[in-house]
């Protein structure tokens, strides 16, 4: 990676993080039926990689076979996460940089659950868990809010506005947080290219997150996802763990996953470039 300079905190204690990843979303968010392999290096816990378990009201390494990246209420052990894999980019980038990570979402949940004029209950615990994870580090602020959300607002194609409207709702009361600023990046992703047609069903909000990349802010991304693998057919196979397949085509392969950190990253990395 080229060293393009980003800000994160040097003045941090060396066993805190100084860069701290926010992660919601619905399941592809959570690496809903995409896991962990004992034999892939990038699925290593890393010394210089945190994560809050919100159980133990701590931070330690960040681990996707513990809850350091998530209650298993909400995010199963094992399970992927795209944010873990954006933190292994940093950490290769800078060499004295430590992410954490502050996760909460879940699966299969429309954006009115985020959009405090609305529901706004994943928002509201997110919210905490984030004032709580900051008022632990000298570090006291997030760097960057990673979302993927959009599978349950597909389908109807009148939603565009309102999905629009919602999502610039979200990221209004994302850094309207006091751990967060206007110009705090906020990076969005693709559903999977498995559906209907381009588009259509469950990718209908991608016209509406791709948006991100043309509204006017450098400091907003899209990350381009449609063409990467889903659980259904992982290389050529159908995806199994632990005994169950997965035939499933709306969820992002483990693969995908690592993938999906990596363009993270590049698409935050960018906004540093100008």
């Amino acid at each position: 990676w080229t060293q393009t300079r980003i800000p994160y905190n040097k003045k941090a204690p060396a066993n805190e993080p100084n860069f701290i990843i926010a992660l919601s979303g619905q399941s592809n968010s959570q690496g809903a039926n995409s896991f962990y392999d004992a034999s892939e290096p990038n699925d290593q816990p890393h010394a210089r990689i945190f994560g809050f378990n919100s159980k133990m009201q701590g931070w330690e390494i960040a681990n996707l076979n513990t809850e350091s990246l998530g209650a298993m209420e909400h995010k199963a052990l094992g399970c992927q996460s795209l944010a873990f894999h954006f933190a292994r980019r940093l950490v290769e980038a800078y060499p004295d940089i430590r992410p954490g990570i502050i996760n909460y979402g879940i699966g299969g949940q429309p954006i009115s659950r985020w959009v405090s004029t609305e529901n706004g209950d994943i928002f509201e615990t997110h919210k905490n868990l984030i004032n709580n994870a900051c008022s632990k580090l000298v570090h006291n602020a997030v760097d960057v809010i990673l979302w993927h959300q959009g599978e349950s607002d597909g389908w109807d194609e009148s939603k565009a506005e309102y999905y629009r409207n919602s999502l610039d709702a979200v990221m209004s009361q994302y850094r309207s947080l006091p751990q967060c600023h206007s110009r705090t990046p906020f990076i969005a992703g693709e559903t999977t290219g498995a559906d209907v047609g381009i588009n259509q069903g469950w990718e209908l909000r991608n016209t509406e997150l791709r948006g991100l990349n043309i509204d006017g802010s450098p400091y907003t991304r899209c990350v381009k996802c449609q063409d990467l693998s889903n659980t259904y057919d992982e290389d050529g196979r159908t995806y199994w763990h632990a005994g169950i397949e997965y035939p499933d085509k709306i969820h992002f392969s483990a693969k995908a996953q690592r993938m999906m950190g990596t363009r993270y990253f590049r698409e935050y990395r960018s906004i540093f470039e100008m």
